[in-house]
């Protein structure tokens, strides 16, 4: 069950299903888990799944993996010990063992590749790409979470009294080590004894790992920490703006300190693809306490996906991961070369115009020039930007 910052609720982090009783939608700040889960369309779906059925609620997941690249849904059925022996009793018991909990959309930082719905620091900038008309995407109005169920303790108080087969939780935001009612929530899980069977996963921007935090984690089966990481240097600062480098960093060599489990992976886009051997050689050599780098691609918004690169650019890419060490270390089904190209041989969206209006704006905006940290973006923006 993936939680959303308005309280909306989808199976998955990746899927757009909504639970609905007819044309009613269910939602964390009026319904209960119960009554979500429940729901006509969580049935149905569900039920798809028992006849076999490829609901199209789980088209990222279908896709991908006909095309043989692993997908969210055979990786939580691995985590989870789903499989053809255990089938039976996860149909007939249905428990909840996995809960992604977005807390609003509270953030510090306001990342490129982000928009308002997941980052509160967004809303700053929407008016300069309105005066544009900028309407490539529609995910780019002001966006105030106006019922912050996440402050509350209904969910929370749902998931200690009733869910006993929960043993891990996912935290996202905006950023989630800004929201202390969180922290209510986890010291809460310890007081009652279920701590130490539940393993807790973050995702962060690495701007800060409040010592706080930290202690309660100590608490937990285990702690795996997702550092969202795109870039190295002023790279960073300028994708993730204003993100400071030296604070990941920190952060980073915290975890370590600590010996908390993390792993950092890039988010793929316009904004890194140019520079992503780079950002992978940076990492192997620099935090070597870490897993093994993982690697993510921005699917929303679409503009600013790689396969809008005109057909040079894409060969010459395809060309230099292929001859990296990118092509040697398997992560899930292929290597992190075989999914980069993957994602590169896909049509074009969009096409580069709606990049370049995106950023001549917002690069107004912030006072900033992508020149100045992604050179090679110098024959599609000219000698001078601002």
């Amino acid at each position: 069950m993936a939680t959303h910052p308005n309280g909306d609720v989808t199976p998955c982090c990746e899927s757009q299903f909504k639970p609905m009783n007819g044309d009613k939608k269910l939602n964390l700040n009026t319904n209960t888990i119960d009554e979500i889960r429940n729901s006509e369309t969580f049935t149905e779906l569900r039920d798809s799944f028992i006849k076999n059925e490829k609901h199209s609620a789980c088209s990222i997941c279908w896709d991908r993996e006909s095309k043989g690249i692993e997908s969210r849904r055979t990786r939580e059925n691995i985590n989870h010990g789903v499989n053809q022996l255990t089938k039976g009793y996860f149909i007939d018991k249905m428990p909840l063992l996995n809960v992604e909990l977005r807390l609003g959309n509270i953030c510090n930082a306001k990342c490129l590749i982000c928009q308002p719905h997941s980052s509160s620091k967004w809303n700053e900038d929407v008016d300069a790409l309105k005066k544009i008309n900028f309407n490539v995407v529609g995910d780019y109005d002001k966006y105030i979470v106006e019922r912050e169920w996440y402050r509350g303790n209904k969910l929370y108080d749902q998931l200690i009294n009733q869910y006993d087969d929960v043993n891990h939780l996912w935290f996202n935001g905006g950023e989630p080590t800004l929201i202390k009612e969180h922290y209510k929530f986890l010291q809460e899980l310890i007081n009652n004894g279920k701590s130490k069977k539940i393993s807790l996963e973050y995702n962060i921007n690495g701007s800060q790992v409040p010592d706080e935090l930290i202690a309660i984690w100590k608490e937990f089966r285990h702690v795996g920490v997702t550092v969202s990481m795109d870039d190295i240097g002023e790279r960073l600062y300028y994708s993730r703006f204003p993100t400071k480098w030296e604070s990941v960093k920190h952060s980073i060599s915290k975890l370590e300190k600590n010996d908390i489990t993390y792993t950092i992976i890039p988010t793929v886009s316009l904004l890194n693809i140019h520079n992503i051997v780079e950002i992978y050689e940076y990492v192997d050599k620099n935090f070597k306490k870490g897993n093994l780098p993982g690697i993510n691609f921005v699917v929303h918004p679409p503009f600013l996906s790689i396969n809008n690169l005109d057909d040079e650019s894409k060969e010459k890419i395809k060309e230099k991961v292929k001859n990296s060490f990118l092509d040697d270390d398997i992560i899930g089904i292929g290597t992190r070369a075989t999914h980069i190209i993957y994602h590169l041989e896909q049509e074009s969206t969009h096409g580069m115009n709606p990049f370049k209006v995106f950023i001549n704006t917002l690069d107004k905006q912030r006072n900033v020039n992508i020149l100045d940290y992604l050179p090679e973006y110098k024959r599609l923006f000219g000698k001078k930007l601002i």
